[in-house]
């Protein structure tokens, strides 16, 4: 598994888990989930050892963070410097004195920064919303029980029945058809607005049998 097919809670945490293992986001290390470890005194399951181990072998993990070599890694060496130097506390007087720039220019890329993170989040939720989300299934309307044989012209969506109802109705309470449609489909869709008792002229041009 590569960095970019880890989620946002793994790549920021700097661990992953798998079926069997608590791995390490920047090295072999691996802990088996069904294990235990010692650690001087005590004994640490897996989950608190590969933390253990982030913070022992990896105390630069922000650093390896920022520094990912990957295409999706667009952060400019000088980006990646500031990066660091925030994430250490370094006063951005400091840093601008190191840099040779003025305290106003660190402070407007410190702005820059939030901003950038503020659309990567919304994007997240855009990208997750469209391509993540299982689509709602299609309900199909309820119809009046046709004696005849039943096609493909009686299987009329819910959307289908709003975009006809639509179409054709200024209104439908009280009842007002704007125009009499031509297509077999749009056809039933005032059958299911008008009570049974109602059918006899749309019967007629509709040529359904109940």
């Amino acid at each position: 598994m590569t960095q970019i097919d880890l989620t946002l809670t793994e790549l920021e945490q700097g661990w992953h888990q798998s079926a069997d293992y608590f791995s390490c986001n920047y090295c072999d290390a691996h802990f088996a989930c069904d294990q235990v470890f010692p650690v001087d005194d005590a004994f640490y399951p897996a989950e608190r050892m590969i933390q253990h181990h982030l913070q022992t072998a990896h105390p630069d993990a922000t650093h390896l963070l920022i520094q990912t070599k990957s295409k999706y890694n667009t952060l400019t060496a000088k980006q990646q410097d500031l990066l660091a130097a925030f994430s250490q506390g370094t006063k951005d007087a400091e840093i601008a004195k190191q840099m040779g720039v003025a305290a106003a220019t660190i402070r407007h890329q410190k702005f820059t920064f939030r901003e950038k993170a503020k659309q990567a989040k919304l994007y997240l939720a855009i990208y997750n919303r469209v391509f993540q989300t299982t689509p709602a299934a299609e309900t199909f309307i309820s119809l009046p029980e046709q004696t005849g044989a039943v096609d493909d012209r009686f299987a009329i969506t819910t959307r289908d029945y709003q975009q006809l109802t639509a179409k054709y109705f200024t209104s439908t309470t009280p009842l007002r058809l704007a125009r009499w449609p031509k297509q077999q489909k749009a056809i039933l869709v005032p059958v299911v607005l008008v009570e049974m008792g109602q059918l006899k002229y749309i019967k007629s041009l509709a040529g359904l049998h109940f």
